[in-house]
């Protein structure tokens, strides 16, 4: 039989546990999260386990804070889409580039462990990428409105994102490829705004 849990108040600083999280999220992009347990976050974190229990009560909790870490980072594109100061193309060009990046350094074991061992977690990002491209898709219907942007269907536009973030988030597609997500991610940039015809 495991320890049985203790129940006690929870310490709520962010402040405090930010740095950690950010810590522990580098921490798993080189390690994964498979056999990831609180002996090991508080080792990582250089900290007592009842320190880390005095604000987290599961791992679970502790993945689950690195995971909206990360989605918060990536969420700042809205305000670069939404900033009316700046022509279309330049915004579509710096939401690339800022979502380029903030998933530079999520790894392809991260992306696949996450996947596999818990899966609430990986809902959310799907849901996440879901808003991202419903965002998307109003931006795209403006910028052809004001012929930012050449008449392609929105739908068209969001439905190559929604194909291409699908990729982007297949932890096995990338390992088969032999491409990491920043890889990835710069191509389909390139393949965006210039297309696949050359100079030639």
């Amino acid at each position: 039989m495991g320890r049985k849990a203790i129940k006690r108040d929870r310490k709520n600083d962010e402040q405090k546990t930010q740095p950690w999280i950010k810590h522990l999220f580098t921490y798993f992009q080189e390690n994964g999260l498979k056999g990831i347990t609180m002996d090991i976050i508080a080792k990582e974190l250089g900290k007592s386990k009842t320190t880390v229990y005095d604000y987290f009560q599961t791992k679970e909790e502790i993945i689950a804070e690195a995971v909206a870490y990360k989605l918060s980072q990536i969420s700042g594109f809205k305000e670069i889409i939404r900033n009316q100061e700046k022509p279309f193309k330049q915004r579509c060009y710096e939401v690339l580039r800022f979502q380029t990046e903030h998933i530079s350094d999520i790894s392809n074991v991260f992306l696949a462990d996450l996947r596999d061992l818990y899966p609430t977690l990986w809902k959310s990002v799907e849901d996440f990428l879901e808003a991202l491209t419903k965002e998307m898709s109003a931006f795209y219907e403006k910028g052809i409105e004001k012929k930012a942007f050449n008449p392609i269907h929105p739908s068209i536009l969001v439905l190559t994102d929604q194909f291409f973030f699908r990729i982007l988030t297949n932890p096995d597609f990338l390992a088969t490829h032999r491409i990491t997500l920043k890889e990835a991610f710069d191509q389909y940039s390139q393949l965006r705004f210039f297309g696949i015809l050359g100079n030639q």
